[in-house]
């Protein structure tokens, strides 16, 4: 499923399990889902996989973060009023924290006890 916002172009994809085509004749839509399909099938090519359900999370970050010609800033932007962020550095880790990290297990153990002390709270409640 397509959703997009026609004042920001900020869109939400998002997996169904069926399908229903609705015909709204409206090329800029048409257009819009082409782009999406093709960013999608160079998603699997790039990461040598067919789950295209993953894969829209990144199609769809990667369209509301760049730029748009017709609004002149990325849809990020226009949505939010700011840039778009990723990696550790936009989390709530603290600085030493994210520089003694060298691989996915580093931030798996910082992140393991913050999720242990979380379900031990949960379960007394």
């Amino acid at each position: 499923m397509v959703y997009q916002d026609h004042l920001t172009k900020f869109c939400v994809l998002r997996p169904l399990s069926s399908k229903q085509h609705i015909s709204l004749n409206q090329g800029s839509v048409e257009r819009a889902n082409g782009d999406i399909k093709d960013m999608l099938v160079a998603w699997m090519g790039d990461n040598n996989t067919t789950d295209w359900s993953i894969g829209i999370k990144f199609v769809q970050f990667q369209k509301n973060s760049s730029l748009h010609a017709g609004i002149r800033r990325s849809p990020y932007v226009a949505m939010f009023q700011c840039e778009a962020k990723v990696g550790l550095t936009s989390s709530s880790l603290p600085d030493e924290v994210i520089q003694r990290m060298q691989c996915v297990d580093d931030l798996l153990n910082v992140l393991t006890p913050v999720k242990t002390e979380r379900n031990q709270v949960l379960s007394q409640c």
